[in-house]
Parts: structure tokens; C-alpha cells; sequence
């Protein structure tokens, strides 16, 4: 953390640019690391959360209960998520250098992993529908579809 955040670790740097005092209270070494404790908590309890289910969906598909279950927790765990990453973009990347201020930063990181998943999932689509089972029930028109959808990321 001293070399990567040394803009507001380093107490010689402080002097030539003093932060606000807003950034003096948030950009802290044990709230840093606080947040981030915090951050994992979020993301490990959202991935224990979908993974039992997941599970549980996988041994009883035609359970409704359990189906509705996974989509009242869907829109707040992906909300939170996209919450949770944004927070984390900004701690991590943008008190890279302090005195830079972006509001929609966080937001557009959350959306370049949105992208680069899609990106990945084509690409694997793609390299399976050589392959059985794919190749009988993927047809062009599907790719078609993915490339289309590629064309708009």
C-alpha cells in the first residue's frame, strides 16, 4: 500500500498536495482496508447465497419455491453488487491519485466487466458449437444472434 497510494500515505506528499479533509477522513490505511474486509464480505456472501441455491436448484429443478426465491434475490444482489464494485473501483483505482474525481468512474468499471464477460461468453459459445452436444442444437442463426449482440458492445 506505501508505494501504490503513497499520494496519500506519504506524509511528504501531503504537504506538496494536502487533501480535503473529506479525504483525509476517508483515505485512511485502517478504513482502507476496512472497506475492502467489507467488499469480500459482500462478494463471498452473495456467492455462498447463489451457489447453495444453485445447488439446491440443480437436485429439485421443478421446486417453484425455490425458483421464485432466486429471483426475489437476484435484482437486489445484483444492485448491491453493482454498488459493492463501483465503491470498490473507486477506493482501489481512483485513490490512485486523490485529487482526480470522476462520479460515474465506479459505474463505468462495473460496466467494462459487463462487456468483458459477454465478450467471454460469445467466445466460448462459439469454440462449443464445433463441438457435440452443441453442434446439433446451436444453429448459424443463434450465432447470428451473438454476433449482432457483439456488434452493440
Amino acid at each position: 500500500m506505501k508505494y501504490l497510494y503513497a499520494a496519500w500515505l506519504d506524509p511528504e506528499e501531503l504537504q506538496k498536495e494536502p487533501l480535503s479533509q473529506f479525504q483525509q477522513t476517508y483515505l485512511t490505511s485502517g478504513r482502507f482496508q476496512a472497506r475492502a474486509v467489507i467488499y469480500f464480505v459482500v462478494w463471498l456472501v452473495l456467492m455462498f447465497i447463489f451457489n447453495r441455491l444453485s445447488k439446491r436448484q440443480d437436485v429439485d429443478q421443478a421446486d417453484r419455491a425455490l425458483r421464485l426465491r432466486f429471483k426475489m434475490l437476484a435484482g437486489p444482489g445484483i444492485i448491491l453488487y453493482v454498488f459493492v464494485m463501483s465503491f470498490a473501483a473507486i477506493d482501489w483505482v481512483m485513490s490512485l491519485s486523490p485529487h482526480w474525481a470522476s462520479t460515474i468512474y465506479g459505474f463505468l468499471f462495473v460496466a467494462g466487466q459487463l462487456i468483458s464477460s459477454m465478450s467471454l461468453m460469445i467466445a466460448v459459445v462459439v469454440l462449443l458449437a464445433r463441438t457435440e452436444p452443441f453442434a446439433t442444437v446451436l444453429q448459424k442463426r443463434h450465432l447470428h444472434d451473438l454476433e449482432n449482440c457483439s456488434s452493440l458492445l
